[in-house]
């Protein structure tokens, strides 16, 4: 099973003033199509996503990519995201918060995705 893990900046690109005249604005669909590509092209079983999109964004090019998702909210910003070529069976997201603090514990995001790797035949 091939794993990649990849902090994606708010799939911004960078620099961000260069990047968004070559693929567009986060959430646009030449910044859909490119980081499908780009995903797909890893010919990874599990893509880990930091510093992620909105859940909507993510869906979209997971679709693009024909992989499952599991997103993993943030209480303040940069949600994560798992994409995977096998079913995700569970996936539970950590965010723990302690009366008083500014931000929680894992503030970014943190989570855990379950897989079912299917038997080959």
């Amino acid at each position: 099973m091939r794993i990649v893990t990849w902090n994606v900046l708010g799939l911004t690109g960078y620099p961000r003033d260069v990047a968004v005249q070559a693929i567009g604005r986060p959430g646009e669909a030449a910044n859909c199509d490119h980081f499908a590509s780009i995903f797909t092209g890893l010919g990874a079983d599990v893509l880990a996503l930091q510093e992620g999109v909105t859940h909507p964004v993510a869906r979209d090019i997971a679709r693009r990519c024909r992989l499952h998702l599991a997103t993993f909210p943030s209480p303040h910003a940069w949600p994560g995201h798992v994409l995977s070529r096998f079913p995700i069976v569970e996936s539970r997201t950590f965010s723990h918060a302690v009366a008083g603090d500014e931000l929680p514990c894992f503030s970014p995001a943190a989570g855990v995705a379950a897989v079912c790797r299917r038997r080959r035949v």
